[in-house]
């Protein structure tokens, strides 16, 4: 299970947005087992993450509506596990553009 948090500020006269993400997972048992065949199951803790971010949308008139995002996610660089056993990923930055014409 997860919950998520968003909340963000927008500063309009130059169409900026602030925000900050927090994504909550429950903890439980795990489909690892602790030894091969053995039928008992890992437990794995419960973690969040934490992302900062940053968008970015200029206005063009009548030609394009452009977002450019900028974030960091897990800001903490927290090793976790979901409850699948995937492993999560450290601090990451990721920039994306995207445009409406």
């Amino acid at each position: 299970m997860q919950a998520t948090l968003r909340a963000g500020y927008t500063y309009k006269p130059w169409n900026v947005n602030g925000w900050y993400r927090m994504r909550l997972f429950k903890g439980g048992k795990s489909n690892l087992e602790t030894a091969w065949n053995s039928g008992e199951y890992k437990q794995l803790g419960g973690f969040a993450t934490h992302t900062l971010g940053l968008t970015w949308k200029p206005q063009i008139k009548d030609w394009a509506d452009f977002t450019m995002t900028f974030s960091v996610d897990n800001i903490t660089n927290k090793k976790f596990r979901y409850l699948n056993g995937g492993y999560g990923v450290g601090r990451s930055y990721r920039a994306w553009l995207s445009a409406t014409f």
